[in-house]
């Protein structure tokens, strides 16, 4: 008896897991890829909040969506493809998180990578 209730309970929880797995569509961006994006576009808007739209003569969403555009070419990445493919990921959470998570992992690294060479300099 205890074998049979083991066994329905090993089966529940294989099916649950496999309910949580969620294929990329060929035309979207992969899990990876779409990281390196969306941190180049982080920090392309951080750069742009720092530096650019100090002048307050620009028109602020030009001037994002310009900076977005150098991403995507950096990246050899249709605009349409990108935005599709943000949209499959937000309406799935679970794919949506570890984008980010990896998103950050990057960022993380990296500055990691800027404080030990800066640090290196100046020893």
């Amino acid at each position: 008896m205890r074998f049979a209730i083991f066994s329905i309970v090993v089966i529940l929880i294989l099916y649950s897991c496999s309910l949580g797995d969620e294929s990329i569509p060929k035309e979207v961006i992969k899990i990876n890829p779409m990281a390196d994006i969306l941190l180049d576009i982080a920090v392309a808007e951080s750069y742009t909040e720092s530096y650019i739209l100090k002048d307050s003569t620009l028109n602020n969403d030009s001037v994002y969506k310009s900076e977005i555009s150098k991403v995507l070419q950096l990246h050899n990445t249709d605009p349409t493809v990108f935005s599709k493919s943000y949209s499959f990921y937000t309406e799935h959470p679970t794919l949506f998180k570890i984008v980010v998570d990896s998103t950050h992992d990057r960022a993380v690294r990296k500055k990691e990578r800027v404080y030990s060479n800066a640090k290196s300099h100046f020893k």
